[in-house]
């Protein structure tokens, strides 16, 4: 079999079993979607998808890495899972908190913070749509379980990758973002592609730059010149340019100087603007938090930490993402009756914003 017909065997394959199934049999999988090939690559993975598929590769599948190569969507992700993450979470009885609180709100007996768990689950679904956190068997501790490392049965059941700690494999809850919602690596992901795209086109700019000024040789008797010479012209002209007094200068007679204009001061702006605002429309975020210029203003678009554009932020952006937590963690399973899981968020609405964090560590 010529190396060919071999990747074009691997690439069909893995369009119907996945690489690891084809390489190692078959793992959990999801009839929601939950499995999917936008999970983290491992080391394996990571070699089929680049050094066997190249450009294949490139195009067809967007990882976390490549993601947050992209600013707007760093930016747009370390926001929402910070506030996520900074939340005070506390269990409710109709409008009153419950007099007593579960111990996983605030136990860090795992060695992992409340805040890092939290942050965690809001990266998994801001991603991919998808998150779990494994609870103890008692309900007094619980983490959250990296995407990747758990997966749904034909039968509905969460099962969870035996290198996690077997006491959190005992309770595991899946959360769903919304029905419809993907994450943005499937969801954004050609936009995200884009952004990667126009990056390269914008640093190969910079690191070839339009030539402004063109010393035409007009005498064909200097044709045959060698690279040296004629590089020995360039550099003299430049450095008499640089000089004081450079403004004027003398050309040779077989020299005509032409001008080709100023290199493009916007360097890609428009596209790269309009990239941005299509990842604030994925990501959930007003676009003047990632967006980087007035097009064609070459003028910084200012974004204000007041209360009106965190209101939009939340209500319209990390909301998303509360609300799933909130809504799965406080079904019956996880809560008794009558009680649910809200995020208090005082805390980031106060003007000024407050000196210190709420606590949530034990």
């Amino acid at each position: 079999m010529s190396v060919v017909d071999f990747l074009q065997t691997v690439v069909l394959v893995s369009r119907i079993v996945g690489w690891r199934e084809w390489l190692f049999g078959p793992k959990v999988t999801s009839q929601m979607g939950v499995s999917s090939p936008y999970a983290p690559n491992d080391a394996l993975e990571t070699f089929m998808a680049k050094d066997l598929l190249g450009e294949l590769a490139e195009n067809g599948i967007v990882t976390r890495q490549t993601a947050l190569r992209v600013p707007g969507v760093k930016r747009a992700h370390g926001i929402h899972a910070a506030i996520v993450g900074r939340a005070k979470w506390t269990v409710m009885e109709g409008d009153r908190p419950a007099a007593e609180q579960p111990g996983w709100l605030t136990n860090s007996a795992s060695g992992v913070s409340p805040y890092h768990r939290m942050f965690g689950v809001a990266s998994d679904l801001f991603f991919n749509g998808w998150a779990c956190i494994g609870f103890t068997a008692d309900m007094s501790d619980a983490i959250h379980i990296p995407f990747g490392l758990w997966g749904v049965d034909r039968l509905g059941n969460v099962v969870v990758d035996g290198s996690v700690d077997a006491q959190y494999r005992a309770r595991p809850v899946a959360i769903q973002l919304g029905y419809g919602e993907n994450g943005i690596l499937v969801d954004g992901a050609d936009t995200i592609r884009a952004a990667r795209n126009i990056e390269r086109a914008w640093m190969d700019r910079v690191d070839n730059p339009i030539p402004a000024t063109d010393l035409h040789i007009t005498d064909p008797a200097f044709n045959g010149m060698t690279k040296r010479e004629k590089r020995r012209i360039v550099d003299e002209w430049n450095e008499n340019r640089r000089r004081a007094g450079g403004q004027t200068a003398i050309t040779q007679s077989f020299l005509e100087v032409r001008a080709l204009g100023q290199v493009s001061a916007d360097l890609f702006e428009k596209g790269r603007n309009a990239v941005r605002l299509d990842l604030a429309n994925h990501a959930a975020v007003p676009a003047s938090i990632i967006e980087g210029a007035k097009d064609g203003g070459g003028s910084d678009i200012n974004y204000s930490n007041d209360s009106t554009e965190r209101n939009e932020l939340v209500d319209f952006g990390t909301s998303r993402f509360l609300l799933a937590i909130e809504g799965r963690l406080s079904l019956d399973d996880v809560l008794p009756s009558g009680q649910s899981l809200r995020a208090d968020l005082t805390n980031l609405m106060t003007t000024p914003s407050p000196g210190m964090n709420a606590t949530s560590e034990d």
